[in-house]
């Protein structure tokens, strides 16, 4: 003790009694103490010892909050008695513009984007109408049924960089991403009546949509508050600009005519289109990377979670 007391006091050049060496100790323990609980806040860990913020090798996901919220309100709603007792409580996620946006954190701050979209819509609508007999008289109380069935699909992939702030629970981030998206359609239709018998000169079997391709860059900026290990709810707000073009598309129709009877025609068509967006956007949305909504921004909710 007498050795290191003196080495000490030589390091600083100074005198120290033993009761000021006691003293500058205390100081040392106290200033390593303060050092141990900054570790321990930067950290941030919940009472039972687990990591609430991201770290460096986490995976994330999120999603769009407005289904699981709509979904918690109506029934909250529904058994309080507040909702129509005619309305079910439904969960309509397959309604929603849903986006997933996966995050891998290179570090603690910094963290990869890959962003995918992607849907299937097919609706069908059936029309009874009175069925015709061979001259194409109507029979009695007699329906056949008229169908046309649409269906579309689209995808949508993107790739962005996303930097992030803050210490405490409530997190700041900002980025940029770039984004593809193609999406195609098509329409066909079925006649419970032969032509020969309606007399139409002309009537749709079907039609294909162009091809729409989409590109686009934005940048983006968000915050999101940890009210659990890993799990954060937050709003996203963009701006961003987009091209797109969408190819002319085939039709394919049923004629008849007195002289030649029933036949078909196939059509190419020679309308395209193409077009520019800028302004704030939510989600993508149409036949571009992103929905653009001129003079209002809209903020997404959406949950994360990490992993």
């Amino acid at each position: 003790m007498l050795i290191a007391r003196e080495g000490f006091a030589h390091f600083l050049r100074i005198s120290l009694t033993k009761s000021n060496f006691l003293i500058m100790k205390k100081i040392f323990l106290f200033c390593a103490s303060l050092a141990l609980v900054g570790t321990m806040n930067a950290q941030l860990t919940n009472k039972k010892g687990a990591q609430i913020l991201p770290e460096s090798g986490d995976w994330a996901i999120s999603v769009k909050a407005d289904p699981f919220i709509s979904f918690a309100t109506n029934l909250v709603t529904g058994i309080a008695g507040v909702a129509d007792p005619g309305s079910p409580v439904t969960f309509n996620q397959y309604q929603e513009n849903q986006t997933l946006i996966f995050k891998k954190f290179t570090s603690n701050t910094t963290a990869d984007r890959f962003i995918v979209n992607f849907g299937h819509t097919s609706n069908t609508s059936i029309n009874s109408v009175s069925e015709l007999d061979a001259n194409g008289i109507i029979v009695a109380n007699s329906f056949v049924d008229n169908k046309s069935r649409t269906r579309t699909t689209h995808v949508g992939l993107g790739y962005g960089k996303e930097f992030r702030k803050g210490a405490g629970r409530l997190q700041g981030y900002y980025g940029a991403d770039g984004m593809i998206y193609l999406e195609g359609g098509s329409t066909t239709n079925s006649y419970g009546n032969d032509i020969v018998r309606t007399h139409e000169s002309s009537r749709l079997l079907k039609s294909k949509n162009g091809l729409a391709l989409g590109l686009g860059a934005r940048g983006f900026l968000g915050a999101e508050y940890f009210f659990a290990p890993k799990m954060s709810l937050g709003a996203e707000f963009g701006y961003g600009l987009s091209v797109y073009s969408q190819g002319a598309g085939k039709s394919k129709n049923e004629t008849w005519t007195a002289a030649n009877g029933a036949g078909e025609t196939n059509t190419d068509g020679t309308s395209r289109s193409m077009g520019f967006s800028m302004g704030f956007d939510q989600e993508i949305d149409g036949n571009t990377p992103f929905s653009h909504i001129a003079g209002a921004g809209m903020a997404s909710l959406k949950l994360n979670l990490f992993f």
